[in-house]
């Protein structure tokens, strides 16, 4: 019985003392937390009296636009264009720039009288996010920003019944899938040529009781051989399509207005979505992807205007 107690004893001293020392480490760390926010306190206001500026060192955090945001900002560029503002974007919200996500309006300035170029014009001035927050419609603005800029051709291309049923089953999206037929027939055509294949790029459009078809543009200049290679590469990827009226399977015409180009072939774009069930409708080759990327990003950071 005695034995029992002592040892009841020094377990329970022994419990006591461990429970002490946790005690004392815990009460040490606060110490030392404690001090160390004192001494980052004090380090704080003697840059503020020396007028040292302190950033935090966390990462900015990025704007991610919504679909909504990314069709409301280019609608409100279509608009501006309309009204012959000179339209230029830029990578600052703040000041001279009206956030599309919070309102929907825009900054709309005098261009100084002195630069003859634009005299008595207005200037638009739009915010925009970088390339891989924007969306379906700036990506496509850019990709007609570049291929006007080199001279290229709008095209739209009509589908075949069974071309269209492999889009829709394919494992990838519609666009995707009909981006890897069309750069299959370009090449295999640009080969015998001895030429690489044109940068392209274009949106799928399934508006109200129409088959799927596609509007873009290509990167090929107006050459007889090149442009009889081009078209009949692109009606083999459009596969056996069946004429309607006066229409044709491939059409390409010069690239003059690509603002307004991107505005019309995306007028169906949030039906078309839904008709195909596949969240982006837009497609390039990644020759093009590429520069259209450097062109945004040189876009928002300089203020060239956009071509109408």
């Amino acid at each position: 019985m005695a034995d029992d107690l002592l040892v009841k004893a020094r377990n329970a001293r022994r419990d006591l003392n461990g429970e002490l020392a946790r005690d004392q480490r815990e009460a040490n760390e606060v110490r030392q937390k404690a001090d160390d926010l004192k001494r980052a306190m004090k380090k704080a206001a003697d840059r503020a009296r020396a007028g040292v500026v302190v950033r935090s060192k966390k990462p900015k955090r990025l704007r991610r636009w919504s679909m909504q945001q990314d069709a409301k900002t280019f609608r409100s560029i279509k608009a501006a264009l309309a009204d012959d503002d000179r339209v230029v974007l830029t990578s600052r919200s703040g000041d001279l720039v009206t956030d599309m996500r919070s309102d929907g309006k825009r900054i709309r300035t005098d261009i100084e009288e002195s630069k003859a170029t634009f005299k008595g014009q207005k200037q638009t001035t739009f915010y925009v996010p970088i390339w891989d927050h924007s969306g379906d419609y700036m990506k496509a603005l850019a990709f007609g920003q570049v291929v006007y800029e080199a001279q290229g051709m709008a095209m739209s291309v009509n589908l075949g019944d069974e071309v269209i049923n492999a889009a829709m089953k394919s494992s990838k999206s519609f666009a995707a899938h009909m981006r890897d037929r069309i750069t299959s027939y370009l090449r295999t055509a640009m080969t015998e040529l001895g030429q690489p294949v044109p940068d392209y790029f274009f949106m799928v459009e399934s508006g109200y009781g129409g088959q799927p078809h596609l509007h873009g543009a290509i990167v090929i200049h107006d050459e007889p051989e090149i442009r009889a290679a081009v078209l009949e590469a692109l009606r083999k990827a459009g596969g056996d399509w069946k004429p309607r009226a006066k229409q044709v399977q491939v059409d390409l015409q010069p690239l003059v207005t690509p603002a307004k180009w991107i505005g019309y072939i995306s007028k169906w774009s949030a039906l078309s979505k839904g008709r195909l069930g596949d969240a982006s409708i837009v497609a390039a080759s990644n020759g093009l992807r590429a520069k259209a990327k450097a062109w945004y990003q040189a876009a928002r950071r300089s203020g060239v205007p956009i071509a109408n």
